[in-house]
């Protein structure tokens, strides 16, 4: 039997390759039923680069720093962006001519959407949450729009603000018309009305290359340069929460664009008063309200709700997509609000009015401190959460003259400035004001003469006098005529000691005498009483 020579063909060569590429290609099949892709549904996922030429395509866990490798992209970059409503990724050539591509999750390939732009967009890149993605040219701070249909640039205009630099970092939407950008170790914040950039603060971390929100709407950073880290971002402060180390460096992260992040609180103040008008010494109490605007609530319902939503779209999926589609559309458009940190409550008290010891309620109890300028001070650490109100109340002792009242009050916090009401409640502080008015009837008199007086009395302030006594002393060089008395409503009291007693009695040796009304005297009020004298 002839020995087949090495190089001749192999009658089963065929064969085996067919069958070693059958078995692998079934492997890589149970390969991706065993393992399901990963989504950017689920919590801590974004994607990311890596340097190489053509760059790959991975899903990060933030959390944790590990990699998943996606897809090997059409050519390398160094920028990424994830569009909030088709999840292609959207990725630009780092060199000339600086192509435009996005990668399909659902199909993982790649689409060169242009030949060039001619225009190094790179290596900042991030999408708005409606759609629109936006690049800033390398070596310039230049803000650019990219057609994600065609790939053609729109200059918009540029970025300008103190220490920046231009070829280094990523930017990241904010959900209200800003834009998040770190460059070499900083966190800045851009107005896309004015292109201002302020800094919001230093991670500390030098070399940042990526930034974008995770599904679980953490701001997260990457590095080159300190351990290949993965970065979780205060937005507020631009300090480092948290960080992991990923296996390989990640040049630039695309995650949930479309996510807005935590507003920050909104602290507004209010003050009402139980009652416009008080009398004098009365007591009145104010309500002093804290709220907090900042955002939707992040609690559990919100959380429920949000997830409800998706329950609906599985089990209706071909009856009701349409409304199960803009339930969600609202849900994603929410941003979740920071909590308001109150450490001050005041209050400037008008003239005169003084603090009821103990009457302090709501956020605390406990008594303020009343400094010099008659103002309440209440000192404390209290959360106000998004979308919520805390109140304080208390009393005061309205002041002793007649006016209308205005009251300040303010709060100040550890995440957010001094807020103040203006001029606000108002307290009328009213009094009756009783008017007497004494005519007699003749101009001159000689001894033997009867002199008649009369008294016109009214309450011409603004509230009822329940109390109501008129004096009258008797004339000198005059005596008293018992029985001449002319009054309605009145009671009547003689003295003859110069006003030390009173009694029921007149005679003519009387000196004083007491007229009280009979019932209260209400403003506009008024009445009329006489009595005569005899000359000497």
């Amino acid at each position: 039997m002839p020995v087949l020579s090495k190089k001749q063909p192999s009658f089963f060569a065929p064969m085996r390759s067919l069958l070693a590429r059958f078995t692998m290609g079934l492997a890589f099949l149970i390969t991706l039923i065993i393992n399901p892709q990963t989504t950017l549904g689920q919590d801590n996922i974004m994607y990311g680069i890596n340097s190489s030429n053509p760059s790959r395509l991975y899903q990060v866990n933030s959390a944790t720093g590990s990699l998943t490798m996606m897809s090997s992209l059409s050519f390398g970059t160094y920028a990424i962006a994830v569009h909030p409503q088709t999840g292609e990724v959207y990725y630009v050539e780092n060199r000339s001519p600086y192509r435009v591509a996005k990668w399909n999750p659902s199909t993982q390939h790649s689409t060169t959407i242009n030949s060039g732009t001619g225009i190094a967009l790179t290596p900042r890149l991030g999408f708005s949450p409606d759609g629109h993605l936006y690049a800033t040219r390398l070596n310039t701070n230049k803000l650019y729009e990219i057609n994600t249909t065609n790939g053609n640039p729109t200059l918009i205009g540029t970025i300008t603000g103190p220490n920046l630099s231009y070829n280094s970092g990523d930017l990241v939407m904010d959900g209200n018309d800003g834009i998040y950008i770190v460059m070499n170790s900083s966190l800045y914040h851009v107005d896309l009305t004015t292109l201002v950039a302020v800094q919001v603060g230093n991670t500390g971390i030098s070399s940042l290359a990526g930034l974008a929100w995770d599904t679980n709407g953490e701001l997260i950073a990457c590095s080159i340069s300190s351990g290949n880290k993965i970065i979780h971002l205060n937005p507020m402060t631009g300090s480092v929460t948290s960080s992991v180390n990923a296996s390989t460096a990640m040049y630039d992260l695309g995650g949930s664009d479309s996510y807005q992040p935590p507003q920050a609180p909104n602290i507004s103040i209010t003050k009402s008063v139980n009652a416009d008008s008080l009398t004098i010494r009365e007591s009145a109490t104010y309500t002093i309200t804290i709220l907090n605007s900042g955002g939707e609530d992040c609690g559990e319902d919100c959380d429920g709700d949000h997830d409800e939503h998706h329950e609906h779209d599985d089990d209706d999926e071909h009856d009701d997509d349409d409304e199960h589609d803009d339930d969600d559309e609202h849900d994603d458009d929410g941003a979740c609000g920071e909590d308001g940190h109150v450490t001050l409550i005041q209050d400037a008290l008008p003239a005169g009015f003084t603090y009821v010891p103990g009457s302090s309620s709501g956020l605390t109890s406990a008594d303020p401190i009343i400094n010099e300028n008659n103002q309440l001070q209440w000192f404390g650490a209290w959360t106000v959460a998004s979308n919520q109100q805390v109140t304080q109340t208390f009393r005061v002792n309205v002041g002793s003259s007649v006016g209308l009242y205005y009251n300040t009050a303010s709060t100040d916090g550890s995440d957010f400035e001094l807020t103040t009401t203006g001029p606000c409640a108002p307290v009328q502080v009213i009094a009756p004001h009783l008017a007497l008015a004494i005519t007699v009837d003749k101009a001159t008199t000689a001894p033997g003469d009867t002199l008649t007086y009369s008294v016109v009395y009214s309450n011409t302030g603004d509230d009822v006098a329940q109390t109501v006594i008129i004096l009258q002393s008797i004339p000198n060089y005059t005596s008293f005529a018992p029985g001449t008395i002319v009054s309605t409503g009145l009671s009547i009291l003689y003295s003859t000691d110069g006003g030390g007693s009173y009694s029921t009695t007149p005679s003519i040796d009387v000196t004083d005498m007491q007229f009280q009304l009979l019932a209260p005297l209400y403003p506009g009020g008024s009445g009329v009483f006489q009595y005569k004298v005899k000359v000497n």
